[in-house]
């Protein structure tokens, strides 16, 4: 497998400490790696973050509670803070961000057609008062209809958001690598497409930092470099898949689909976002899969037979835990 390495100087002396490293000098498989997750809730939360940045931040307790209940009643909602900037913090809770409204995303990621909303707040307490399980039901019954998804009856708040969202893990209360990577490809990334880029916190996998997550398609990324942020910006804007190595799979599908997604693109050279859908995913076995994808121009089906596997090499799983982390990986 073709693994890109991230430059650094002396990298043997920092395999011990930085997991993402490791993770590179070993050959880990970044394909079929990404976050299942099928609607990604974005808070712009502007102060400091901890490890566990939801519980440990200073919103109030029903604010908490209403995004975690959206966790469990919408299926596959993942919640992430965002931010563009740091803000001190002065007050044990917070309800503004002083001068400005908040921003909020619900990004609902399918396969052949996806959707960002966008939420301008006066004050935390806002987020009680939305009914996001609704609108996301609504979205998706029209996506199985006749009807336009695009056409529902949303808040009169949510605005559709027509250009793509590109969050970047950064946070090194987490994991330092997150930091230590995800900082620099932010910055790059913002300077090129500006508020289009934002901050985020823990996506899954430090140790594919710097790891991003594209919105709305929830298309994510790992090992990326500041060199990379302007053609995978313009990858996407074109929606085309970026560099099929940097490539950890579409959150939308199951990680077995993901892999077989993977492989399909490296076999037929297909970049686009939309030149195929998943038709099917079967189990054979308790390791194995049929996966079969139907081409969108030609109505054609490729099958993809998938088997995973379980190296007994230990990884680094994050910078903090000793080398125990047992990986798996996909083969044709």
């Amino acid at each position: 497998m073709n693994i890109a390495p991230i430059a650094t100087e002396n990298q043997s002396a920092t395999l011990e400490t930085f997991c993402t490293l490791s993770a590179q000098e070993m050959g880990e498989q970044i394909f079929g790696t990404a976050s299942e997750t099928s609607v990604w809730l974005a808070l712009e939360y502007p102060f400091p973050w901890g490890n566990k940045a939801l519980p440990e931040s200073a919103l109030a307790d029903p604010v908490k509670q209403q995004l975690r209940a959206w966790e469990g009643e919408i299926p596959g909602a993942r919640i992430q803070l965002i931010k563009q900037r740091s803000l001190p913090l002065r007050r044990a809770t917070v309800d503004t961000i002083p001068g400005q409204s908040i921003a909020f995303f619900v990004s609902i990621a399918q396969e052949m057609h996806s959707v960002t909303y966008r939420f301008d707040l006066a004050s935390y307490q806002d987020l009680l008062d939305l009914n996001l399980p609704a609108l996301v039901a609504q979205w998706s019954n029209n996506l199985h209809s006749a009807a336009n998804p695009d056409a529902i009856d949303s808040p009169s708040s949510a605005q559709l958001h027509a250009e793509p969202l590109f969050l970047i893990c950064t946070n090194g209360k987490r994991d330092r690598c997150c930091a230590k990577w995800g900082l620099p490809v932010y910055q790059s990334m913002a300077d090129y497409a500006g508020q289009c880029v934002w901050q985020t916190t823990h996506t899954g996998g430090h140790r594919f930092a710097a790891t991003l997550v594209c919105l709305p398609e929830g298309v994510m990324y790992g090992w990326v470099t500041p060199d990379d942020a302007q053609p995978l910006i313009d990858a996407h804007r074109a929606q085309q898949i970026y560099r099929l190595d940097r490539y950890r799979g579409r959150s939308c599908h199951r990680q077995p689909a993901q892999a077989a997604d993977y492989y399909l693109r490296t076999q037929t050279n297909a970049l686009g976002l939309h030149d195929h859908a998943l038709a099917d995913i079967n189990p054979v076995a308790d390791n194995r899969w049929q996966i079969a994808f139907r081409n969108a121009h030609t109505g054609a089906l490729h099958g993809v037979g998938l088997e995973s596997r379980r190296t007994t090499v230990p990884f680094w799983g994050s910078c903090v835990k000793a080398p125990a982390y047992i990986n798996q990986y996909y083969e044709i």
